[in-house]
């Protein structure tokens, strides 16, 4: 259980003991499980604020205030750990001559126009999508969508190599891993994206692999490898691109985004749907 305690301490603000090398680097195996956590978090969060003030009021909370609130509450169960390594890549990968430059780039702590400017658009576009998605396709977005993209960063983990060597925080989920997290990570993932959403799961969990793929190869043009701030970079970016691929499905009624129970005699109520942005 270390290496579980190992992934949520280092992918959440939850306290953990503090664990072995050796538990950090099983601890990926365990990404999509702590990225379900941390969705549910999202979608409870989500469910909390629309139903308690439908409940209080009799009307649906701001749709633009809602999205905002789910965005802040996402950066701060984080830590905003992938945030701030998304915003050193945008800074190193653009800002830099060699690869060399761009490593040292991204190990300033000083934030930059291009961290700035990518910054912005990446909460503009997420924030928008949050907008267009509606309940109760929202709820089972959220809920799914954190626990494909820490399973983006695992794909990355596996197929490119590392920038550092031994030297930096992400060396640590390499050394001593094996195939075995990888493959675990990827039942997992695959069994929560076709339990939680069907057609439309698999549809998101290909949206992850290529933006993992994608970055991880632009990346590694660029330095050599990967860093553990380009790891962050892949969770964020696979997170904006789920959330517009998700928004897009609900408003062009493409497919259902539901679980696998929902044409069951199960029924959970997600409220009104009157009020959906």
């Amino acid at each position: 259980m270390s290496s579980l305690f190992a992934a949520i301490g280092f992918l959440t603000i939850i306290p953990m003991p503090r664990v072995s090398e050796g538990a950090l680097a099983r601890a990926r195996m365990w990404f999509p499980v702590v990225g379900l956590g941390i969705g549910g978090l999202l979608a409870g969060f989500d469910y909390a604020l629309r139903e308690g003030f439908w409940a209080l009021t009799d009307v649906g909370f701001p749709s633009l205030l809602l999205a905002a609130l789910i965005l802040a509450f996402l950066v701060i169960i984080t830590r905003a750990l992938h945030l701030d390594g998304f915003m050193d890549t945008c800074d190193a990968l653009f800002g830099g001559d060699s690869a060399e430059r761009r490593l040292d780039i991204m190990r300033d702590s000083r934030v930059g126009s291009f961290a700035v400017a990518g910054a912005l658009c990446l909460f503009l576009i997420s924030f928008a999508a949050i907008v267009s998605l509606w309940p109760p396709g929202r709820f089972w977005a959220l809920l799914l969508i954190p626990c494909l993209s820490r399973w983006a960063m695992v794909v990355t983990m596996a197929a490119f190599p590392y920038a550092r060597g031994e030297d930096g925080l992400g060396s640590a989920f390499l050394t001593g891993g094996t195939g075995v997290q990888t493959v675990v990570a990827t039942v997992l993932v695959v069994a929560a994206a076709v339990v939680l959403a069907g057609a439309t799961g698999i549809v998101l969990l290909v949206v992850a692999v290529v933006v993992a793929l994608g970055v991880g190869q632009f990346a590694t043009s660029r330095l050599g490898g990967l860093t553990g701030d380009i790891y962050g970079a892949v969770n964020e970016l696979a997170t904006m691109a789920m959330l517009v691929a998700a928004s897009l499905i609900v408003l062009g009624d493409v497919m259902p985004l539901e679980p696998v129970w929902s044409g069951m005699d199960i029924n959970f109520s997600f409220g009104d749907d009157s009020y959906a942005p």
